[in-house]
């Protein structure tokens, strides 16, 4: 019965370690597929499309890690501003999802 109590204990460690572990980090792309980039402009703002979806380019760069990804009807629309990806995870405080 000991055994299996610090197997158990074991397993609880180290799921709460793994959780704990540090979140992806918000790694910044070219975006470019086979070497080429497909970039627009709509109503003033620069995004570049990514896989099926068109990202906010900052600084001539991309992240889809900060940043939902877009179709092109919804950046066609005047009123559409990009956002952040949500993010959530941890224990406390910290497992608040975050939008912004």
């Amino acid at each position: 019965m000991k055994k299996s109590a610090n197997v158990i204990l074991t397993t609880v460690l180290l799921s709460a370690i793994i959780s704990c572990r540090e979140q992806q980090k918000d790694e910044w792309i070219y975006g470019d597929e086979n070497g080429k980039t497909r970039d627009t402009t709509v109503n003033n703002r620069p995004y570049r499309r990514y896989g099926v979806l068109w990202f906010p380019i900052i600084a001539g760069r991309i992240s889809p890690n900060t940043y939902n990804g877009a179709s092109a009807t919804q950046i066609s629309h005047p009123s559409y501003t990009p956002s952040r990806a949500v993010r959530s995870g941890g224990f406390g405080s910290s497992s608040r999802s975050v939008n912004g």
